[in-house]
């Protein structure tokens, strides 16, 4: 008695390689009624993958049109959603090769630290430095180098980097209040004070110092990534959650060139540089605020230190800003 010849099976053929869709795929949805495009792309997924249909769809309408006796033109096409055109491999490693697509920004000091022999690092959008090399010094070594620096003597650094907010209004102070999670109602002209903002879920969402410079003026500080998202976090707080506050906030990051100024020997140094400042602990004791003249150009310094030796902060505002 002759045996059944043994069925043979079709093997799969692929037509989106990222879902797995098959020739076998779409017969079986026409068959059951989904024959529109959409619907067809639904049903198996077909050009839903990264490629949003750009490396499988023609196969998988012709393969549909074919089914319908009909031509591509009249089954018609999915929708394409960007990206029209695949991003390039070069433009993603563009960042590692010192080729960026977003704006750098410079501080007024990047030539100098250039001229010092600095090494520049990205902090958000901004460069700046990491480390000022000597000949023959590592990373290492010269980062101890400095770090004994400021330990013994005195050291600098730039912090134009940091956001900075002017805060201004009769409700400045109320405002304040609110927005971070220690008291600012009272802080006097004259003083700063070291501030937490926390996220509506209790997180921390940013710290830095506020310094009043004025009975309805402060100057807020942020950190460097986050100044674009504490403005914008500030803006919200006053249209939406709190509009009846008489207070208006303004970036002044782009206004401001700062610096640190730490170490024992801080004190000294200033003295020496700035006009129209008691640099004595009695005149100007921690977390004060002064104005004073550095060859002639006004300037705000604050009593300021987060490396635990005696430091200030100096910020020198161009004549747009809040000098």
């Amino acid at each position: 008695m002759a045996s059944a010849p043994a069925l043979r099976r079709r093997p799969k053929m692929f037509v989106d390689l990222q879902h797995d869709v098959t020739t076998s795929d779409i017969e079986l949805a026409e068959r059951e009624g989904f024959g529109s495009v959409e619907h067809l792309k639904r049903y198996t997924t077909l050009g839903m993958a990264a490629d949003q249909g750009k490396t499988s769809n023609l196969n998988g309408l012709a393969l549909l049109a074919a089914q319908r006796s009909e031509k591509i033109p009249a089954v018609g096409a999915t929708r394409f959603r960007p990206p029209y055109t695949p991003v390039t491999l070069g433009a993603l490693a563009g960042d590692s090769q010192g080729r960026d697509f977003r704006p750098t920004r410079h501080s007024p000091m990047h030539g100098w630290h250039l001229e010092h022999g600095a090494e520049m690092v990205a902090a958000g959008a901004w460069l700046r430095p990491r480390v000022y090399y000597r000949e023959g010094e590592s990373f290492f070594t010269a980062s101890m180098r400095e770090a004994r620096a400021v330990r013994r003597s005195v050291g600098m650094v730039d912090v134009t980097t940091l956001g900075k907010i002017d805060v201004l209004g009769p409700d400045a102070a109320e405002f304040l209040n609110r927005v971070y999670v220690n008291g600012f109602a009272k802080l006097p002209v004259g003083r700063a004070r070291y501030g937490v903002m926390l996220r509506d879920d209790g997180l921390v969402f940013d710290d830095g110092t506020v310094w009043r410079l004025g009975a309805q003026r402060y100057l807020m500080t942020t950190t460097t990534a986050n100044a674009g998202s504490v403005l914008a976090h500030l803006e919200f707080l006053l249209a939406v959650l709190w509009p009846g506050l008489n207070v208006v906030v303004a970036s002044s990051s782009d206004q401001w060139a700062a610096v640190a100024v730490a170490g024992p020997n801080s004190r000294k140094v200033l003295a020496q540089a700035i006009d129209g400042v008691d640099f004595a602990d009695a005149a100007f004791p921690k977390i004060g605020v002064r104005q004073g003249r550095l060859n002639g150009v006004p300037v705000w310094l604050a009593r300021l230190s987060f490396s635990g030796e005696r430091a200030f902060e100096l910020g020198r505002a161009s004549c747009r800003g809040s000098v």
